[in-house]
């Protein structure tokens, strides 16, 4: 996202009012921020995580929570404060979801993936067997 003059971090009491309106808001949580926490804690894990584009994917969330500000209250809140709510978000997520326990959310990650390899052998060994098999019976007749 290309970041504008107005994109400058300002702590004020309207982005703490944006930052606990997006928190506190179930639908917003559930349709928004689960989904994009599941994606910067998988790209934690894979040690691509960048923050300035988790700030730009939390400045869409602060967007779409101040248009429902808006359209609850009335008020819209400017460019400088949905940035400074996305800031606050990023850091927010990033210290409770995102890099809780990464080392142990690797390990059964690692764990996973080792099984879902081992269950892909074993049926592409099984595969190799019925072929076998069905070559043998056709040689045999």
């Amino acid at each position: 996202m290309k970041r504008t003059k107005s994109m400058q971090y300002e702590e004020t009491v309207e982005s703490n009012e944006l930052l606990l309106y997006a928190i506190n808001d179930g639908n917003l949580y559930q349709s928004r921020i689960a989904p994009l926490i599941l994606n910067l804690r998988s790209k934690a894990i894979k040690g691509t995580y960048d923050v300035e584009r988790a700030v730009d994917a939390y400045f869409y969330v602060a967007t779409e929570a101040s248009k429902q500000y808006y359209k609850e209250f009335g008020y819209s809140f400017s460019v400088k404060d949905r940035f400074s709510a996305a800031v606050d978000m990023e850091m927010h997520y990033r210290e409770d979801h995102v890099f809780y326990e990464i080392e142990e959310k690797t390990s059964i990650l690692e764990k996973l993936h080792d099984k879902q390899e081992q269950i892909k052998s074993n049926k592409d060994n099984e595969k190799a067997d019925r072929s076998i098999e069905k070559s043998n019976r056709e040689c045999e007749r």
